[in-house]
Order: structure tokens, then sequence, then C-alpha cells
């Protein structure tokens, strides 16, 4: 089974000032492949390419032997690619979708959402552990609102940018 979860290459050059989802996406994996590389300083994901993320590049870049401009170019990507992909020792969790998931949502995201909890409980007992069916119903609602309130977050039981980059957080560090 493949846990990979790397973006096809956009093409440019990733560096300072760039933002979206691209950035994202390298933030994701740069904190994902953080596991197997300590010296990766960790990043917040927040879509904008400064100089936290420019010295984490940097450090991936060191890591694997590439010149370590902290920009991501083609050589860059594809290297973070394979250190995400082909070393990745579990599933790494995906960027947040850009939407907010609450009771009465399903599909994919809530069924990772589901995934990054049931995950989170084994090492963490006051977190529920959950079914991962899909569907955000009651008990994925008070999962929700439990993980939010052990970890500081609103509790509201919706997860939007801020509930997901820490369960995502949380995950990573299993």
């Amino acid at each position: 089974m493949s846990s990979c979860v790397c973006k096809p290459y956009p093409g440019y050059v990733i560096g300072m000032g760039s933002s979206g989802s691209v950035v994202s996406n390298i933030q994701y994996y740069l904190n994902a492949i953080k596991t197997s590389l300590p010296t990766i300083p960790a990043v917040t994901v927040d879509g904008v390419f400064g100089s936290a993320t420019e010295r984490s590049v940097a450090a991936f870049q060191r890591a694997v032997g590439l010149a370590a401009d902290g920009k991501v170019g083609s050589t860059t990507w594809f290297a973070l690619c394979r250190k995400l992909c082909v070393e990745s020792v579990h599933p790494v969790a995906k960027p947040w979708p850009g939407s907010v998931y609450r009771q009465g949502s399903s599909g994919s995201p809530v069924r990772d959402i589901q995934l990054y909890l049931s995950n989170i409980a084994e090492k963490f007992p006051n977190v529920q552990r959950e079914q991962v069916d899909g569907v955000f119903g009651a008990t994925t609602d008070y999962s929700v609102r439990i993980f939010q309130q052990e970890f500081g977050l609103t509790v509201d039981g919706a997860v939007g940018r801020n509930t997901w980059n820490k369960l995502v957080e949380i995950y990573n560090t299993l």
C-alpha cells in the first residue's frame, strides 16, 4: 500500500515570497520527513514561504547532498518526494484540504480526520478512538471536541485549518 501524497512538480521554482497550496505541501513534506531527518527544523504549515521555510528547505538540501539554496526547484522537489514516498515509515498526513468539516460532513477528508484521531488516541488516552467510516457523526464530533480541548484549540467540533494542522502535527510525531 503506497502512502505517498506527493503532488506533481508545479513547473517553477518555489522560494521566498511564494505562497499558496504548493508551499503548504512543501511545508507538510518537510515536517513529515523530519521524522527520519531530525536536522530539518519544523515549520508552520501556513502556505507562506518565509525565512523559516527557507531554512528548513536548506537543511533538507544539505541532508540529502544538494546545493543548499533554500529554494525548491525540480531537483529539490523530486528529492523531497523520493524521501517522502520511498522512505516514509507510516502514511504521511495530508495537507489541509481547504474546507471546514463538521457534523454532517462526509468523504475522504473525514476519513483522514478519523484515521488521525484513531492513531492519536493510542498515545493520548483522553482522545477517543474513532471508527474510520468517512461519516462525521456525533462520535466524531465528540472526539474532535476532546482533541481540541486536549491541545488548547477552540472547542467547536469543527475541523478547520487550525484543528487539521494540529491533528497532522500530532499524528506526524507518532
